[in-house]
């Protein structure tokens, strides 16, 4: 693999304030915050931003870890079943199960505090991540309209091609795809040279679903994309 071909996809992380949290860490000034992830790859980051908050406010923030992400999404089904849910935790799960947590009662409505201070919070923020964890008025879940969780990062999905494997297959390896079209037929005639056209190594599903979800959407549109769904 000698280059990138594109920044393709967007995804994000959120986390959720619960609605009903019941168990928090105790410290010498009282309550602090318990925070729940699966994120091995951020523990460390966690932890020196804990420290930094705590310094600056005086307020202990606890991070705990559950992992691999299986193992985190059924310990949080398992803590909103027994309303165990820590202070701060993400959902990894499609919108419609977000939803059924807020009609819970699980999760916080942020919306007053995105629009304090002319919506300053809310404008510091990706407006895309944003919108991925709000509710309208009139849509299919159900939920009061507002913003109910915080995009914590975005991430672009990089795709390398293999110039030997262009040239090999009577592609021009110093004019890589710029189009949708163009992709597709590359991967056309990748095929028909017996060469496999993609491969990945992502080690969980929701990466491959991520991927492929922000294509549905932008190739069929919102109505079409939710209607499949």
């Amino acid at each position: 693999m000698r280059r990138f071909l594109a920044s393709v996809v967007a995804g994000v992380l959120l986390f959720a304030v619960s609605g009903c949290a019941s168990r928090q860490p105790e410290t010498a000034k009282g309550k602090g915050v318990l925070v729940w992830h699966w994120m091995t790859d951020r523990e460390k980051a966690f932890e020196v931003l804990a420290k930094r908050y705590k310094e600056e406010t005086g307020v202990d923030v606890q991070f705990e870890l559950y992992a691999p992400s299986d193992v985190y999404r059924q310990k949080i089904r398992g803590a909103a079943y027994t309303k165990t849910l820590p202070d701060i935790y993400g959902i990894l799960a499609e919108k419609k199960d977000f939803a059924a947590f807020i009609k819970a009662g699980h999760v916080f409505n942020l919306s007053d505090y995105m629009d304090a201070d002319e919506g300053e919070w809310r404008r510091s923020l990706f407006r895309r991540a944003v919108s991925v964890n709000e509710f309208f008025e009139n849509d299919d879940f159900g939920v009061d309209p507002g913003v109910y969780g915080v995009p914590m990062d975005v991430m672009s999905i990089q795709i390398l091609y293999n110039k030997d494997l262009f040239e090999k297959a009577g592609l021009d390896p110093e004019k890589p795809p710029k189009t949708w079209d163009e992709f597709l037929q590359a991967g056309r005639k990748l095929k028909a040279a017996g060469i496999t056209g993609l491969v990945s190594g992502w080690g969980e599903v929701w990466m491959v679903d991520c991927f492929a979800s922000n294509y549905a959407y932008n190739i069929m549109g919102e109505a079409k994309y939710i209607d499949t769904i």
